[in-house]
């Protein structure tokens, strides 16, 4: 009662009948004692756990204490984009630039919810945005490099990666998007420089090896081609695709027995994966190498 001890008589009386039994106060206090920064950081810490949806009930929590805050709506924004709820992320964003108009982060995860519903156009505008607010930040021009090469602008895609690039040059994947773009505009050199940048840098990626041997066989350096192929088999042995590739690139050198052999690897692992297309693709190149073999 030490606490009690010096409020008035009355009023001590009143607070002890209208308590509810003593064990059930650490709960309730603990519940009314949270405030909606503890709701971000739980929200935060679920995401991580990949409890998306805990997450999104904290930070809708989190949204009802501080409607105010842009943050717990990008908090919000996080898992519902992860449980592919675009519309719903793209919502939280808009509302959190419509609090803060010079939130660049909002504007980096609206773009890329947007370009999950391949709105480019939209992804493009909200990029430039937050270039515009953080000139120095490489993922914003990465998503928008992106969007432009789905829209076929491919020498914007690639002045958005050179940036990228001049900002985060140890990052590998940023060189192998521009050396897609530039295989797409048929620059296979400027291509295969690209892939082999990102290979120094991530040496066991597969798609490195496999991307820069479509870019050789363009070329007809079927042999480099084959190299690489067979690099991308050793870091992944059951790539049905490798083999169909290989297979076709030892048939342009007169390696027949080389191709034949791939393309029945190609046909073993397209039907073990149920690819009954890959498959018949495979089985169709055999009967044609029969048919010119004889």
């Amino acid at each position: 009662m030490r606490v009690l001890a010096w409020l008035p008589l009355a009023a001590t009386l009143l607070l002890i009948w209208t308590v509810p039994a003593v064990h059930a106060l650490p709960n309730e206090i603990l519940i009314a004692q949270k405030s909606a920064q503890d709701y971000f950081e739980q929200s935060k810490a679920r995401f991580m756990r990949k409890d998306y949806q805990g997450a999104i009930e904290d930070g809708t929590k989190a949204i009802r204490l501080e409607p105010d805050v842009a943050a717990n709506y990008i908090i919000r924004g996080f898992p519902r984009a992860s449980l592919k709820d675009y519309q719903g992320a793209i919502e939280d964003y808009t509302k959190a630039i419509s609090l803060e108009p010079n939130n660049a982060t909002a504007y980096r995860f609206r773009a890329s919810a947007r370009n999950s519903l391949k709105d480019y156009q939209g992804t493009i505008a909200d990029c430039t945005q937050a270039i515009r607010l953080e000139p120095n930040n490489a993922d914003a021009y990465t998503k928008r490099a992106s969007a432009r090469h789905d829209l076929n602008d491919y020498q914007g895609a690639i002045e958005d990666y050179a940036k990228a690039i001049s900002l985060e040059p140890n990052n590998a994947s940023v060189y192998f998007y521009r050396g897609s773009a530039r295989a797409s505009q048929k620059d296979y050199q400027g291509a295969i420089e690209d892939y082999t940048s990102s290979i120094h840098l991530d040496p066991k990626d597969l798609f490195n090896y496999f991307s820069r041997a479509h870019a050789r066989e363009a070329l007809k350096d079927y042999q480099g081609a084959i190299e690489d192929y067979t690099n991308a088999i050793r870091i992944y042995p059951k790539f049905d695709y490798v083999y169909f590739d290989r297979a076709n690139a030892r048939y342009l050198l007169e390696d027949y027995q080389g191709a034949k052999s791939d393309w029945q690897k190609a046909a073993d692992l397209f039907l073990e994966s149920g690819n009954m297309k890959g498959y018949q693709m495979a089985i169709d190149k055999q009967k044609m190498l029969r048919q010119t073999r004889h």
